[in-house]
């Protein structure tokens, strides 16, 4: 059995796209009861998410493009309708019009197939023309976090060979520095105020004059200078450059399909540059366009996250760009005005992560908020507890929208999004949806061998968007995209089960688990999910600290944020763990909790489990495992 189940794979991945195609038709046929035949128990193999989507949906070929291309096609009967809003207007046409003048801009500057672009800015219009201008002549934009430290932005330059920098002025004196020690040859300011009302940004510029960023070397120019300067540029040499692109974009699985590079991985070590592909790009958002989300002609969409992680890049940029929708940016979001920007907007699609929705959700503003405008309201980022799930539901029941939160589950190397609510019918609460049309998972144990439906192992995700591979690391690459079956998948390092309809929860990330001195195994996101719903608890991280009684092994800890400070914290401690033994099993929880009056977060809102392990590492756990179940005990007693 095992010997014909390893010659079925191998065939599997032999399959042609519209062999798969007609598979996946064959098998929602099978389960609609149309076709009869048997089933091998392993989600890969079996794919019960099939059932979930429309044939039309599943017998859909992928766009083989560039991701300037896609969005062009996506929009070229769509030219008068608002793309882009942000101090002002763009309409599609505009839109166009900006990314030829940037494309001439960067010709002028020698930019050519292949080369990179070092760019630190959060998603401005600037921004989008750039990406869709480098990605027209080839060039792949290298995004870096412009709140890196000097030493890591002069890396990631120097690493991708990068001929241009481009930054954001608030930074700029930053990243000239690293600029300078660097291999470019010019450095572009971008100014954020170019865009306000000229009273405003007169204003502005005055109060900020000391604090500004000069471009008065001659390795510096302007945005607005530098876009000028693509007007010198020869027409036919404009049109040479494009027929030549073009001709390569038609061949695609190059290494020089890259598109972007964005960075990932850096609070645990050494960030790595994850190379996203057109395809990477491209398919999410064409998968996403032809499942069961509802949407309509001129939605609007809030874009707050930044282009510097694939999320930003794919599903802030490119999504609601291939879907025709205005794409309302803000740089600088600030989760506590959201409320206001819902008011103003009333974007119908938004997505966030989970501290958005429970400072949405506890905003005064908000009691009698009317959503009912709201069509996606997604979260990802970030493991969402039950309880807050259940809750922000209840509240967009509560202020009439009549749809429920979509969960999903993405990842760079898959170009963020990978399993989603795309099938109202199929959500349900505590899980993250189902994967995308063309994407397979399964649960493997350590050995590789996949476990059958409900099991708990490590998540592989096969796809056709996956990364090309981390830039100059192919040791990291290879332990992450693996050959399995003659075919290619990613590795995730995450927990998963997945059920009978392809759904799947999510337990927490496998280097995250916590091992015990006896050697059992707890996972931080699951009891920190089941924490949250105590009453007492306003948030809450799982962590494991080292003992001074053992040397092997960590006691799994919750560090919390009490709804109120002044309750005892002896008695919150009991009133913690006493709930949990209600949940969870003697050896799968915590064995102490400590407090804190917040939790730090990352940039992007998660809670900083690296910092807050470091911190609270700093002094060891008094708990020893012998006295664990004594301790709980007296405890509950008490």
């Amino acid at each position: 059995m095992i010997n014909q189940l390893e010659e079925y794979r191998k065939k599997l991945s032999e399959l042609s796209e519209k062999e798969n195609i007609l598979r996946d038709l064959q098998l929602k046929k099978f389960y609609s009861g149309e076709i009869q035949g048997p089933l091998t128990g392993l989600p890969s193999i079996d794919k019960p998410w099939v059932k979930s989507y429309s044939e039309e949906s599943l017998n859909q070929e992928l766009p083989k493009m560039t991701a300037y291309d896609y969005m062009y096609k996506c929009n070229k009967d769509n030219q008068e309708a608002i793309a882009v809003n942000f101090h002002g207007k763009i309409t599609y046409k505009q839109l166009f019009k900006k990314i030829e003048q940037a494309e001439r801009a960067f010709l002028q500057a020698g930019i050519q197939r292949g080369d990179y672009v070092t760019f630190c800015a959060p998603t401005l219009p600037e921004t989008i023309y750039a990406f869709y201008a480098l990605n027209k002549i080839g060039a792949v934009c290298n995004f870096v976090d412009l709140r890196m430290n000097k030493e890591r932005i002069l890396k990631y330059i120097n690493d991708t060979n990068s001929k241009l920098v481009v930054s954001l002025n608030e930074y700029s004196e930053k990243v000239y520095s690293a600029f300078e020690e660097s291999k470019a040859k010019l450095f572009i300011d971008i100014d954020g105020t170019d865009l306000l009302h000229p009273i405003a940004r007169g204003l502005y510029r005055f109060k900020e004059r000391k604090n500004r960023f000069k471009c008065d070397k001659k390795d510096t120019i302007t945005w607005q200078k530098f876009i000028q300067s693509g007007s010198m540029l020869d027409e036919s040499f404009v049109e040479s450059a494009d027929r030549l692109n073009r001709m390569f974009a038609n061949n695609t699985r190059r290494p020089s399909d890259a598109a972007a590079i964005v960075y990932t991985g850096g609070t645990t070590g050494e960030a790595k540059g994850a190379v996203l592909s057109n395809d990477s790009i491209n398919l999410p958002c064409f998968q996403y366009s032809k499942a069961d989300i509802p949407r309509g002609v001129n939605d609007r969409f809030i874009d707050i996250m930044p282009p510097f992680i694939a999320y930003g890049l794919v599903d802030g940029i490119q999504l609601p760009l291939t879907l025709g929708m205005e794409s309302i940016l803000f740089p600088k979001f600030d989760p506590f005005e959201f409320s206001q920007v819902l008011k103003e907007y009333k974007p119908e699609h938004f997505v966030g992560i989970p501290l958005h929705y429970e400072i949405l959700m506890s905003d005064e503003r908000c009691k009698d908020l009317d959503l009912s405008f709201v069509k996606n309201a997604g979260v990802g980022g970030d493991t969402i507890p039950e309880t807050l799930e259940k809750d922000f539901n209840k509240f967009l029941k509560d202020h009439g929208c009549p749809h429920m939160m979509r969960c999903g589950f993405g990842m760079t190397e898959n170009g963020a999004m990978s399993i989603y609510d795309t099938n109202n019918a199929m959500t349900k609460e505590g899980r993250l949806g189902i994967p995308m049309q063309k994407i397979t998972i399964g649960a493997f144990d350590e050995n590789g061998k996949e476990l059958g439906y409900n099991e708990e192992g490590e998540l592989y995700i096969n796809s056709p968007s996956m990364i090309i591979g981390y830039h100059n690391n192919p040791e990291e690459t290879r332990k992450t995209l693996i050959d399995f079956y003659g075919d290619k998948w990613i590795k995730t390092g995450d927990i998963v089960a997945i059920d009978e309809d392809g759904n799947m929860k999510y337990y927490g990330r496998l280097k995250n688990m916590v091992v015990r001195p006896d050697g059992h195994n707890v996972w931080p996101e699951t009891i920190s999910n089941y924490l949250f719903g105590c009453p007492i608890v306003k948030n809450v991280c799982v962590v494991g600290i080292k003992s001074k009684h053992h040397q092997i092994g960590e006691i799994p800890t919750a560090i919390v944020v009490l709804n109120n400070n002044g309750i005892d914290k002896e008695l919150a401690k009991r009133q913690i763990l006493e709930y949990q033994s209600h949940l969870l099993g003697e050896r799968d929880g915590v064995s102490d909790v400590r407090f804190r009056d917040k939790l730090p977060l990352t940039p992007i809102g998660k809670i900083d489990v690296v910092k807050v392990t470091k911190e609270e590492n700093e002094i060891l756990s008094d708990i020893s495992i012998g006295t664990l179940s004594n301790n709980k005990k007296k405890v509950l007693k008490q």
